[in-house]
């Protein structure tokens, strides 16, 4: 086995973002492609 050292970062939303986070996801998006679709509605003026 080799000691690989990784990181992990905790994230913390409240929880409009956790329903939208829910609603943007489905099963077998990558965490990072559903995050991104939140940031992009977000810029877009969408989750307002």
């Amino acid at each position: 086995m080799s000691n690989s050292n990784k990181s992990y970062k905790q994230i913390l939303i409240d929880d409009d973002n956790y329903n939208a986070l829910k609603k943007l996801g489905q099963t077998g998006d990558s965490f990072n492609s559903v995050i991104s679709k939140l940031i992009n509605n977000f810029k877009e003026g969408e989750m307002n």
